[in-house]
């Protein structure tokens, strides 16, 4: 009869031990998952950025922002960004270092706004509006989350003269991805 309470009990801690052990598997996954859903998420705010523009011609400033679509704030290095005539496709993004934070940006908020000036000459625009070339806004930012993983922002928009509008530019989907 001891033998049986023995067996019983044994059996009982086993079920006991698995079910501590799946509990804890859950918990390290949920936890693990905390930083993806709780993190910084720096994108390019396009409504600021690109909203307003309608009279593109050469040396005027065009705004550039990005913005905290993420739960907690971004530390963010220098922002890279340029304006400018390329045939017949944009460059690479720059390779940035991100060493120190050079601002913070609270959840849901913006970045200071920046201007960049249009990087072209006139024979340069009349080309692009003949579609001999492009205009290209580019912008690139660096930033860490408060979990102190490093991301990466990168956006490439071109500007259609027709229609008087920039669009996402999608000749090479390396100039346009968040990591």
């Amino acid at each position: 009869m001891q033998i049986g309470f023995l067996l019983r009990a044994d059996r009982t801690a086993r079920i006991s031990a698995e079910a501590a052990r799946v509990a804890a598997d859950a918990a390290k996954a949920s936890a693990d998952t905390l930083p993806q859903v709780e993190r910084a998420y720096m994108l390019f705010d396009s409504k600021a950025s690109l909203g307003g523009a309608q009279n593109i011609r050469p040396g005027i400033n065009q705004p550039v922002q990005f913005r905290n679509y993420g739960k907690t704030p971004a530390l963010c290095g220098p922002l890279y960004a340029r304006f400018y005539f390329c045939e017949p496709e944009p460059e690479p993004h720059p390779t940035l270092s991100h060493t120190e934070p050079i601002s913070s940006v609270n959840a849901g908020e913006p970045m200071q706004l920046e201007h960049r000036p249009l990087e072209a000459t006139e024979a340069q625009f009349e080309r692009a509006r003949r579609t001999g070339g492009g205009l290209f806004l580019v912008a690139k930012l660096v930033y860490s989350d408060i979990f102190g993983a490093k991301h990466e922002t990168g956006v490439c928009f071109m500007w259609d003269e027709g229609a008087s509008a920039f669009f996402l530019f999608n000749g090479e989907h390396r100039l346009n991805y968040h990591t």
